[in-house]
């Protein structure tokens, strides 16, 4: 049931996100044999950051899992991003509805390393 309320709000264009076949959630839900989506609600913004030269952020496609977050503050020790806002207004990003050029973001590229869907990539030149 869980699976199926993030895939309602999931920005759904698998065929062209640069994840796909290499999604956890397209993973999780084959395996739960989940091949339509069953609540059709209303998606999150879609607000597509591409001010930096390293990576693209793509917020319709967060699932809200917070480990760009667990990565960029505890691992790397750089806190650009933060859980911002409750419930369906909650979203994943640098304070204040900022682009990633306008906070202390060094690019290295951790949390797209460890993003499970094509929320924050890597920029493809």
């Amino acid at each position: 049931m869980l699976l199926n309320f993030l895939l309602s709000e999931h920005c759904g264009e698998c065929k062209t996100c640069v994840r796909n076949d290499d999604c956890e959630l397209q993973q999780l839900a084959r395996e739960l044999g989940i091949k339509e989506i069953k609540f059709a609600g209303e998606e999150t913004e879609c607000i597509i950051d591409e001010s930096t030269a390293a990576l693209v952020r793509d917020s319709g496609k967060c699932i809200k899992c917070r480990r760009c977050v667990t990565v960029c503050n505890e691992i790397q020790g750089v806190g650009s991003i933060f859980p911002q806002g409750r419930g369906f207004e909650s979203n994943i990003g640098p304070a204040f509805d900022q682009e990633l050029a306008d906070v202390p973001c060094v690019q290295c590229g951790q949390c797209s390393a460890v993003c499970p869907v094509g929320a924050i990539v890597e920029r493809i030149i």
